[in-house]
């Protein structure tokens, strides 16, 4: 289940969303959706990064490396495209 909207800061909620939908995974709220905020609103209705989760090829993304505190992902996409994300999981911008 989803927790964006239940106390993380934005980017941490940005990330969380990210992930699971580089991973194909099922997308449930967890958080009181009569109270959201615009930001929350925002990050869970994003259409493009839904698409990512929703593509009909339905293969999660693979880490393909990590360099210092970078993870790379890569996932196939339908009609041979690619989705690329870049994951900080360091401390620094």
């Amino acid at each position: 289940m989803l927790e964006v909207g239940n106390g993380m800061s934005i980017n941490e909620d940005r990330v969380h969303f990210t992930m699971w939908c580089m991973l194909a995974a099922p997308l449930i709220l967890g958080n009181d959706v009569r109270n959201m905020s615009k930001e929350t609103l925002n990050i869970l209705t994003n259409k493009e990064v839904i698409a990512l989760d929703q593509d009909k090829l339905g293969i999660q993304a693979l880490k393909f490396a990590t360099k210092d505190s970078l993870d790379f992902w890569f996932k196939p996409l339908e009609n041979g495209d690619w989705a690329f994300c870049i994951l900080n999981v360091g401390k620094a911008p």
